[in-house]
């Protein structure tokens, strides 16, 4: 199955984009970064034909065996992760960023563990596909019917009817609207720590604890710890230009100190937002220089970048 992702990663992704592949190990599973956004409408991903976007390449990985026909990849994925009995791989395009991502879950979703867990969240009996789609949501951070989808073959409005019960008896919080619609884990469920690759910052009481220790949120602010002397004196002087590579290393030593969110990033470095993210974020996680705290649900309320911790393969 990963060599199946792999070659759909080099057959389809964008070499005007000098980015390389990135692939992610995690604890749970594996994702592949590709530059280059789905030709292919998401709601059509594996049914037959296939919009190609190097077809010599196309042409290679064929005659090697290393793809079947065309457009047979992510059903070729789906297939194999079904006979393994592990949950169905997770598929998620971003035209902004210009990005593909594939995410390979290395065990089935639900263990005995996972089976207590759920007993202990309500006491109405919960459906497979209800169950399903908590242990999911529980992985990555966040589901949303794409992926309720694609691991209990229900058809959209099925998962969505899924998704509205489980939110309706309090154990997700709907986020978003639209096409941008997903679930995250009420923070009142009890639920074990999140990987550690995938951060820290569960809500108890009011209060989020991250590596930089407790912090009180208000009004959907928080109190940061003192910032340190060696970073406080390159902050830029009001009225003053910093060079962009003296700002960008200074964007990365603040998120080494502990992971920060875009408008607190914003408020030390006196920049507005939204040229922050445009300018220079964005950049630093498509560099993988910098990584989403919350790397599976990139509009969590509780986003925030950190740096980098390993250097991803190519």
């Amino acid at each position: 199955m990963i060599r199946e992702a792999l070659a759909n990663a080099v057959m389809h992704r964008s070499y005007q984009d000098h980015s390389p592949v990135q692939i992610v190990r995690y604890s749970n599973r594996i994702e592949i970064l590709n530059p280059g956004f789905s030709l292919k409408d998401m709601d059509s991903l594996g049914t037959p034909g296939s919009r190609l976007r190097n077809p010599a390449i196309a042409a290679v990985l064929h005659e090697i065996n290393w793809a079947e026909t065309k457009g047979s990849g992510i059903r070729t994925m789906r297939r194999l992760a079904a006979n393994a009995g592990l949950p169905l791989p997770e598929f998620a395009s971003d035209r902004q960023k210009n990005e593909f991502k594939t995410t390979l879950f290395l065990h089935h979703l639900l263990t005995e563990e996972d089976h207590t867990w759920l007993k202990s969240l309500s006491g109405e009996a919960l459906t497979a596909d209800e169950a399903k789609a908590l242990i999911y949501a529980r992985e990555t951070g966040a589901v949303d019917n794409t992926a309720c989808r694609d691991f209990s073959g229900l058809d959209t409005l099925q998962a969505s009817n899924v998704l509205r019960r489980l939110r309706d008896r309090g154990l997700l919080e709907k986020q978003g609207a639209g096409n941008r619609t997903h679930y995250t884990m009420n923070p009142s469920s009890e639920r074990p720590d999140a990987h550690p690759e995938q951060g820290k910052l569960p809500l108890e009481d009011g209060k989020q604890t991250a590596e930089g220790g407790k912090q009180a949120l208000e009004g959907g602010k928080r109190s940061l710890p003192p910032l340190p002397t060696s970073l406080a004196s390159r902050l830029p002087k009001p009225g003053k230009r910093m060079p962009a590579v003296a700002l960008r290393a200074l964007i990365c030593d603040l998120c080494e100190w502990q992971p920060l969110r875009g408008e607190e990033l914003a408020n030390f470095l006196g920049k507005d937002l939204k040229y922050l993210r445009n300018q220079h974020l964005s950049a630093l996680i498509q560099s993988g220089t910098l990584v989403f705290l919350y790397p599976e649900s990139p509009n969590h309320q509780l986003q925030a970048y950190k740096r980098a911790e390993k250097t991803s393969l190519s």
